[in-house]
């Protein structure tokens, strides 16, 4: 897990113990971006992770981003959360990368940080481009067309990953 401010980390699939250990950080809520059943995917099934994450008395928020679904509604809807949650939020999808992308979105736009600080954020969590350009160039873009504080585009309009 990385933190990226005092009120949120960002990680790949989290194991049974990785969520056992939350409460003890303060965590008050879980935003998995998998959907049920995503290949590849490490670590406790959504479902499972619900029935943890909830008995231990945080917030289990499931929002499945991926191709297609990595629009302005869903980034939206996630943005919504971190904005509106008090306390530390851990946010994460397989690998981390829907995760960070979505981490330096809520920073620049909800945050007010400038673009150029979190782009240099972007290579120091390894969201630079190299192993994720389109990810990378998406969340630029998205961050140059909604500036701080931006709603998402209309719906119907979707950024491909």
């Amino acid at each position: 897990m990385r933190k990226i401010t005092e009120r949120l980390m960002i990680s790949r699939a989290l194991s049974r113990r990785e969520i056992e250990e939350l409460p003890g950080r303060q965590c008050r809520a879980v935003v998995d971006l998998r959907a049920d059943g995503e290949p590849g995917t490490a670590g406790l099934q959504p479902w499972e992770e619900r029935a943890v994450v909830t008995g231990l008395g945080m917030a289990y928020h499931q929002v499945p981003v991926g191709v297609g679904t990595f629009d302005g509604p869903t980034v939206m809807a996630v943005r919504r959360i971190l904005r509106e949650t008090d306390g530390l939020v851990v946010l994460h999808c397989g690998t981390g990368r829907r995760a960070a992308a979505l981490a330096l979105i809520h920073l620049c736009c909800d945050g007010q940080r400038p673009l150029e600080e979190s782009v240099a954020r972007a290579s120091a969590i390894g969201l630079d481009g190299r192993e994720a350009a389109g990810l990378s160039a998406w969340w630029r873009e998205y961050v140059v067309r909604h500036g701080a504080g931006g709603e998402p585009a209309p719906r119907g309009h979707a950024w491909s990953v």
